[in-house]
């Protein structure tokens, strides 16, 4: 099987399940959500049927009949109901006209006050109640045109104390407060003046005291002009309100029980209405008691509305249930979204999702670590083929030239001895090339293995390299090439000899297959700061940047070495980097397209001579 074959197959195999899980988990995820969505569905439906049942309890309580209601609502039973003003009001005992005809007749055609005054006077002495009230509320008035400010602000005081009657058609302590505050605004005396206007108020809103709707606001008007306090708008509306459910029950335009949203100009109003043996009971609510009181049982997420779209208690955002009021039999219709998510589904699909978040990571992360890993035995398995090639071609050389000396020295063809002892020094140096090649082979297994054993010893290292250039020279100088190098420092270093000279022999041979045109390479040895230094430089066409970091690996040979045919076996480099790091050396790389490159091996020093050199 080829090795895309391989690679395509093993994709296959490796995609395939995630593909399954990923299959598997997104329809879970999909019926999860289904089942989620019909849950929230079932669960809107739910507190909207337990909000009607809530509110519709309520409403058929009977304490709502019988218990006086929190502010925002008023419970009003008819006749007899105690309201701020009333539709109509009985007549109010009040002294017949006839009575104070004398006085009135003097009060308003003569010009002296004196005569009616003493009247009215006389009058405000009766035992009864009806003629006193009369007297008193016309000798506050009469006073009050004379100037005696202090005598008429006393007669109405009086007056403002008799509970149970009448002056000029209102209830006497009405009348009186409203008189006094007339004379403190006529006076300009505001304070006093806000003070009674507060005590008219609060008069009016007590309910003690029948008096129609006109009446009631002509006093109210006033009474918030005086004190400055406004109206109360609200308790007005729930006023007009229960009269007039109570009037259309009486009328028949309504139905003996019933409940209802009643529009307005200003805001809904929910009443409900019962009619019974002797009376007709009505409880109208705002729309603030609406939410205060009787929302909050009927659970999160409900709100109301009517027909025109007017909206009692909070929106919330989300799908809703709406139970309608003609179903319902309650005033509004019903509105309420699902109670907070269920934390059970949320949770469930955080875990499937890390789940299958983790598969799928890991799947990636193997089939990554299988590629990789497939990928570097490939590039292996190719680098050791050139490998195999590259040491089959290099045991060719010298074995070819071997065999050529051999057959030309058996056949006799050499007949002079100058040529002959030439041919001997050919075989020699070839002979000892391949030597050298079986034992960096052996050597370079010895170091994958760890089994390799360095003979350490003191080195002198200007006799080791001059040796060393010496034999190399020998080597190559038939080929052309030079070996220039000076002297090196006269020190010693410890080090084993023989893996020492393998591995600048290696620095050395690489130089002059990669010198290109050039027929020359530097051999450079020098000491400072305790490490001795080799520099072995070629004027080649250098390295690329991106191939320097992979150069120490074995078996690997650049783009020019493969492009350009130069023969080699892809473990020298790897295995000067082994002896030197077993040495506790190390190597490096200093090069630049079309500038060559210098490879230098460093070793520590111990002598005081190894300080510069």
């Amino acid at each position: 099987m080829s090795r895309s074959r391989l690679i395509g197959v093993l994709a296959v195999v490796i995609c395939l399940p995630a593909f399954a899980v990923a299959w598997l988990g997104f329809r879970l995820l999909a019926q999860d959500s289904a089942f989620e969505r019909q849950r929230l569905i079932e669960s809107r439906d739910m507190a909207a049927d337990h909000a009607v049942q809530a509110l519709s309890a309520i409403l058929s309580d009977p304490k709502l009949f019988s218990v006086r209601p929190a502010e925002g609502a008023i419970l009003a039973r008819f006749p007899g109901s105690t309201l701020i003003y009333n539709e109509s009001v009985p007549p109010l005992p009040e002294a017949p006209p006839d009575a104070f005809r004398e006085g009135e007749a003097l009060e308003f055609q003569g010009g002296n006050a004196a005569p009616p005054t003493e009247i009215y006077r006389r009058h405000a002495s009766s035992p009864d109640s009806a003629i006193r009230a009369g007297a008193l509320y016309r000798l506050g008035r009469t006073a009050a045109k004379a100037g005696r400010v202090q005598e008429a602000l006393q007669a109405f005081s009086e007056l403002s104390r008799m509970e149970s009657s009448a002056a000029a058609g209102w209830p006497a302590p009405i009348a009186g407060i409203w008189s006094r505050c007339r004379i403190f605004s006529t006076t300009g005396q505001s304070q006093k003046l806000r003070e009674e206007a507060l005590k008219l108020r609060e008069m009016l809103l007590s309910g003690r005291y029948p008096i129609t709707r006109a009446s009631y606001l002509a006093f109210a008007e006033d009474a918030a002009r005086w004190s400055g306090t406004p109206r109360p708008a609200g308790l007005e509306l729930l006023t007009d309100t229960v009269i007039s459910v109570a009037a259309g029950v009486q009328k028949g335009a309504l139905a003996p029980s019933g409940r209802a949203l009643l529009s307005n100009t200003t805001e809904p109003v929910t009443a409900v209405w019962e009619r019974g043996s002797e009376s007709v009971a009505v409880f109208a609510a705002r729309r603030a008691y609406v939410e205060r009181e009787w929302l909050p049982r009927a659970g999160t997420g409900v709100w109301l509305r009517d027909n025109n779209g007017t909206i009692i208690g909070s929106v919330y955002s989300g799908e809703v249930s709406v139970r309608h009021s003609s179903d319902s039999r309650l005033p509004w219709s019903v509105v309420a979204v699902a109670p907070k998510k269920d934390q059970d589904f949320g949770s469930r699909r955080r875990l499937l999702i890390v789940m299958l978040s983790a598969v799928g990571f890991l799947t990636v992360a193997g089939a990554y670590i299988v590629f990789r890993a497939l990928r570097r035995e490939l590039v292996l398995a190719r680098m050791q083929e050139d490998f195999v090639a590259a040491v089959s071609h290099e045991f060719r050389t010298p074995l070819t030239t071997l065999r050529q000396i051999i057959e030309s020295l058996e056949d006799g063809r050499v007949t002079n001895e100058e040529k002959r002892m030439a041919y001997y020094h050919s075989l020699g140096r070839a002979a000892q090339r391949l030597h050298r090649l079986v034992e960096d082979l052996l050597d370079f297994r010895r170091m994958q293995s760890d089994a390799l054993v360095y003979h350490r010893a003191p080195i002198n290292v200007r006799e080791f390299t001059g040796q060393l250039v010496s034999d190399f020279q020998r080597e190559v100088g038939e080929r052309g090439f030079e070996i220039l190098a000076a002297d090196g420092p006269d020190i010693d270093v410890v080090a084993d000899p023989n893996a020492l000279n393998r591995a600048l022999w290696n620095l050395l041979d690489n130089a002059v297959k990669y010198s290109g045109k050039e027929r020359r390479v530097e051999l450079r040895t020098l000491c400072r700061d305790r490490v001795v230094e080799w520099s072995v430089r070629d004027f080649g066409d250098g390295i690329p940047a991106e191939e320097q970091p992979l150069v120490f690996q074995k078996f690997y040979r650049g783009y020019a070495a493969r492009r350009g045919g130069i023969r080699g076996t892809g473990i020298g480099l790897s295995m000067v980097e082994q002896i030197v790091s077993a040495h506790g050396g190390r190597v490096t790389l200093d090069s630049e397209l079309g500038e060559g490159s210098v490879f230098t091996i460093s070793l520590p020093c111990g002598g005081e001579a190894c300080i510069k050199s």
